[in-house]
C-alpha cells in the first residue's frame, strides 16, 4: 500500500513485480493500464521500448464523452474486438463516415 499513486509509488511497485516474477528484459513485453498518468510515467521510465497499451474499457467513458452517438460507441466495440487488420480497417472506414 501507498500513500499516493504517483510516479514514484509506481516504479516502487513495478520493480517489485518484476522482481517477483523473475522479470530481467522487459523486451518484448506488452503493458496494459487503466490510463493513470503516474503509471504511464512510471512505465515509460522503466520500461521505454516495451509496448504500452490502454485498458478499452477505460477508454469507452472518454469516447462516449467526445462522441455520444451510439453508432461511434458501438463501432469502437466491433473495433476493439476485430481480430485481423482488415476488419479493423473496415471498421475504422465506417466510424469516419460517422464522424471523422
Amino acid at each position: 500500500m501507498v500513500k499516493y499513486e504517483q510516479n514514484d509509488s509506481w516504479s516502487w511497485f513495478l520493480q517489485l513485480l518484476a522482481n517477483v516474477l523473475g522479470i530481467i528484459d522487459t523486451k518484448g513485453f506488452t503493458l496494459m493500464s487503466d490510463q493513470r498518468k503516474g503509471l504511464l510515467n512510471a512505465t515509460q521510465n522503466m520500461c521505454p521500448t516495451d509496448e504500452h497499451r490502454s485498458c478499452a474499457r477505460h477508454v469507452y467513458p472518454n469516447i462516449c464523452t467526445l462522441h455520444g452517438s451510439v453508432e461511434i460507441m458501438k463501432g469502437f466495440w466491433v473495433i476493439i474486438k476485430s481480430s485481423t487488420t482488415n476488419r479493423d480497417e473496415k471498421s475504422l472506414e465506417k466510424m469516419k463516415k460517422i464522424s471523422i
